[in-house]
């Protein structure tokens, strides 16, 4: 199943439970699939917050191509130490000026990252395992961690 399908069911499965607003963060929400699920929200009544890690103008396109009010962009690499729980943290912190909490996040960022074995060296291999490692695995649970225990 999809991640799209996946936030179909959700929207599905949510939208008559709440009658109110919810607020959602989507990781990776610039662009792709994670800017379709931003659309997907926001088409449903729900206050979007966009996350991106380095293309702010990308960012800032999606949340202005939001049907509806109250979006917003956060940024956070989340390779770094930390940068999971901060993002959480910053995210609910946000929305708490509007007297809302975070409802809901999906965890979509993810990298790739080309390293050709016969032109990369033991070391920046190494590196670049690493961060794709941290961005695409441990990143996602200190995510769902971090947010499970707010």
């Amino acid at each position: 199943m999809s991640l799209l399908a996946l936030c179909g069911l959700l929207l599905a499965s949510t939208a008559s439970d709440s009658p109110r607003r919810r607020t959602v963060l989507v990781t990776g929400g610039a662009r792709g699939i994670g800017a379709a699920c931003c659309q997907r929200f926001a088409a449903n009544g729900d206050r979007v917050l966009v996350h991106f890690r380095s293309d702010q103008r990308q960012a800032e396109a999606v949340r202005e191509s939001l049907p509806g009010t109250g979006h917003a962009i956060i940024q956070s690499a989340l390779d770094e130490a930390g940068a999971p729980g901060k993002l959480v943290a910053d995210a609910m912190a946000a929305v708490s000026d509007y007297g809302e909490a975070l409802d809901c996040m999906i965890i979509n960022h993810g990298v790739y990252e080309e390293h050709p074995v016969e032109t990369t060296s033991a070391a920046d291999w190494s590196s670049s395992f690493e961060r794709v490692l941290r961005t695409n695995l441990a990143a996602p649970a200190e995510l769902a961690f971090a947010f499970g225990s707010a």
